[in-house]
């Protein structure tokens, strides 16, 4: 992904309304089958940490 455009991405969700800025975007999916590092230990913070549901 590139090109975050934080001002479209702002309108999108109302973040002024709740006076916040979009500042990142990340994409969330499954590896693919084949990833060479998928059998690493996991490091994940719990969803409570990483999300803000607006």
């Amino acid at each position: 992904m590139e090109s975050l455009v934080a001002s479209q991405y702002d309108e999108l969700l109302d973040l002024p309304a709740q006076g916040l800025p979009a500042v990142v975007i990340a994409g969330l999916g499954y590896r693919h089958p084949r990833d060479p590092l998928q059998h690493f230990p996991k490091v994940r913070r719990p969803a409570t940490e990483l999300f803000l549901h607006v």
